[in-house]
């Protein structure tokens, strides 16, 4: 059985009331990770989550130590 590569996605989700969330998720393919971006926002929130505008702004094959350093800003 063929093993298919997996990809470390970092997905950028803007909210239409202005906040902007990082979801990180493992596919294979583009479409997939946009999709389990999707599921994972509707995970996070206790609505639906109101998303603006989903932008790819990482990828990186999947392999033992692979990760992001996601800055965090404090809420004021």
């Amino acid at each position: 059985m063929e093993e298919k590569t997996m990809y470390l996605y970092r997905v950028e989700a803007e909210m239409t009331d202005g906040a902007v969330l990082t979801v990180v998720v493992a596919a294979e393919s583009e479409e997939q990770a946009f999709k389990f971006a999707e599921n994972r926002l509707l995970q996070y929130t206790v609505a639906k989550p109101d998303v603006r505008q989903l932008s790819l702004l990482e990828k990186k094959l999947l392999r033992r130590g692979t990760g992001y350093v996601i800055p965090t800003v404090p809420e004021v």
